[in-house]
């Protein structure tokens, strides 16, 4: 991994020493859906990640390397802002919180793990209904984020097994997080018997508004 500055923009290499990539594929190596794996990979990695880095106004490149292996390259501006002030959620004092995280999209999952651990807070990945289900007997979550389109059921199932747990246990309060990428019209849907959830995460995630939902359930939590 390599980074410098050249200019006004900030490049960052990583390079490893593999097989390299095929003609074949180059010519759609940043397409959707395009992969080597198989039934194991979904092809949405180097897309996903070229779309964000676009967004930032920069670029994502693929080049040779000298011993066949790969290497991408991300160019982003450089920033000549000053340093911000200390957000209002940095300056609360947040317990640590255990929190149940269940997203079935990797990348989505590894971007929230980090910030949310980074916070000091404990965080459990579960990327299918029956590993979180299996996690929130064991772990006893204050915090659940859900993603609600998952491969072996809905974000709902598990909500309505936290309804459950609270009403066996009225002392435990869980703060239920949804994860969607769809908008908050949701809430106005919401299946038979199910409460209206704490908070809703909408995808992108925001990192301070993550940071701030997960200092609010902290005031619910009987973690303090």
């Amino acid at each position: 991994v390599e980074a410098f500055r050249h200019g006004n923009k900030i490049h960052i290499t990583v390079e490893d020493n593999g097989p390299g990539v095929s003609d074949e594929i180059k010519s759609r190596i940043f397409q959707p859906f395009s992969t080597t794996k198989g039934k194991a990979g979904l092809g949405l990695g180097l897309a996903i990640s070229r779309d964000i880095i676009l967004a930032l106004n920069g670029g994502l490149i693929y080049l040779d390397t000298m011993h066949n292996g790969a290497s991408f390259t991300i160019i982003i501006p450089a920033s000549e802002a000053p340093p911000l002030s200390l957000p209002d959620y940095q300056r609360l004092k947040v317990p640590p919180l255990n929190i149940l995280l269940l997203e079935d999209e990797s990348l989505v999952a590894m971007g929230l793990k980090t910030i949310i651990s980074m916070a000091g807070h404990k965080v459990v990945w579960a990327s299918s209904l029956k590993q979180a289900r299996d996690s929130f007997e064991t772990d006893c979550p204050d915090v659940v984020i859900c993603d609600l389109n998952l491969g072996d059921g809905v974000g709902w199932d598990l909500a309505h097994d936290i309804m459950a747990k609270s009403d066996s246990d009225p002392a435990r309060h869980i703060a239920f997080v949804v994860l969607t990428g769809f908008n908050t019209r949701i809430l106005d849907e919401l299946p038979k018997g199910i409460p209206k959830p704490f908070a809703v995460l909408n995808k992108p995630v925001d990192r301070q508004v993550l940071l701030q939902i997960l200092a609010q359930a902290s005031t619910i939590s009987t973690h303090q």
